[in-house]
């Protein structure tokens, strides 16, 4: 027996080995337990770690003694083994230690029995040798299930969260338990309050043939998350809506916009961005309204121009309101303004006289013009619409006229969510 090879060693330790399997299950399960708390920490009973510890154990004792590889029946259990620990959530890290310490314990068992048998330091090295490498391919068998496992909850999960945020935005919902079902099944809390953010980015004609839509938004999409986790927010559902990145944020403590709003100041990214932001609701069944908000506000950004910012919807109301009714808006600008076209220099004094709070001095100096002047453009003005522009209603009239001329017009840019 001494002058046996490495083989012949590990052979005869794998058999001697069977013998004590119930010691060695038993000592590797409560190292794994101690060791890495991913075990404890998710839902699993340590016996069932210990159902899953035994065949791998026996499995490599019984490679060691009979010299064979990993067959097929072995391969279906290891990849068994992998796949559960994915759907358990068992992190990568968790896995490769437990191997570990498999290995570790297997190789000291090992080294005890040379020592017993007397075995030279050279058969000794060989033996460890031929251990690493069965528990290498006895890990990689487990650990190809696990990672395909991996990507195919991945892959489900995205789809799950696309889904999940196109049904809020078209508020195509079934009822709220659905809804919350659907949540938790991409480990969202869905009875926290919620508040929705579009994002978009803006780009000009000139760079519009070579933009990739769905890359800057994914490029966007991680900015954002990464700002986000750097702000201890928790978790975002994140998805597309047409040409519109929209994030459903939890709300805590952890001021989430202020957090996204200062992601799109300029020198943060190299891409201009605008953003809308709906109110804060209940819970994420409720936030579906938060959603229709949050895209309203970002066409009225867009539409009026603003960069490297987020408009909130309450900030904005009237421009929604007036994009929504388009009809009754442009009804007020033929009525208050259609007859002003020919007069660009009459609007512009309505846009200033407005903008100083109806004072014609200052309107005079902001035009660098006699006071007589704006007063006899404010009575032309009148005569042109038979709206008196020094009458309260009608100033308003004008003021909602000017907004609904400038949000109505062709948009910057042409890629504004619908």
């Amino acid at each position: 027996m001494t002058d046996a090879l490495g083989p012949t060693a590990v052979q005869l330790a794998g058999a001697h080995l069977l013998g004590e399997l119930d010691l060695l299950v038993e000592q590797i399960t409560a190292e794994v337990w101690r060791a890495v708390p991913a075990y404890s920490d998710i839902v699993m009973e340590r016996s069932a770690l210990e159902q899953h510890v035994r065949p791998n154990i026996q499995g490599t004792l019984e490679y060691m003694h009979s010299g064979r590889d990993i067959d097929d029946d072995d391969r279906r259990r290891l990849e068994v083994l992998g796949r559960s620990r994915a759907l358990q959530g068992v992190p990568q890290a968790a896995m490769i230690q437990s191997f570990r310490i498999a290995e570790r314990a297997l190789v000291d068992a090992f080294c005890v029995f040379c020592i017993r048998s007397a075995f030279n330091s050279a058969e000794q090295r060989s033996g460890i040798q031929a251990i690493s490498a069965i528990m290498d391919r006895v890990e990689r068998t487990a650990f190809e299930a696990y990672l395909d496992t991996q990507r195919e909850l991945e892959l489900d999960r995205g789809a799950s969260i696309a889904m999940l945020v196109t049904r809020l935005v078209d508020s195509s919902v079934g009822d709220q338990v659905d809804i919350d079902a659907q949540a938790r099944l991409i480990g969202a809390n869905p009875a926290m309050p919620y508040r929705s953010i579009a994002l978009m980015v803006r780009r000009g004609d000139e760079s519009a043939g070579a933009a990739d839509p769905a890359r800057d938004l994914t490029r966007l999409r991680r900015h954002i998350q990464a700002r986000l986790r750097e702000a201890r927010v928790p978790s975002v559902i994140a998805g597309v809506r047409d040409n519109a990145l929209i994030l459903l944020v939890p709300v805590t403590d952890r001021d989430a916009l202020a957090a996204i709003r200062r992601a799109v100041m300029p020198g943060q990214l190299r891409m201009d961005v605008v953003g809308g932001a709906g109110d804060v609701y209940p819970s994420l069944f409720e936030a579906r309204d938060s959603c229709r908000q949050a895209l309203a506000a970002l066409e009225v950004a867009a539409r009026r121009g603003r960069q490297h910012e987020v408009v909130e919807f309450g900030d904005v109301a009237i421009d929604v309101m007036l994009l929504d009714s388009a009809d009754a808006s442009r009804r007020l600008i033929g009525g208050y303004l259609g007859n002003l076209e020919p007069h660009p220099m009459l609007v512009q004094t309505i846009r200033e006289y407005l903008g100083q709070s109806l004072s014609v001095q200052l309107t005079a100096e902001r035009l660098m013009v006699h006071v007589n002047t704006i007063a006899y453009r404010l009575r032309r003005i009148r005569d042109l619409t038979g709206h008196d522009l020094r009458k309260p209603d009608d100033a308003v009239g004008f003021s909602l006229a000017l907004r609904a001329k400038d949000l109505l017009a062709e948009p910057e840019v042409p890629a504004t969510p619908q």
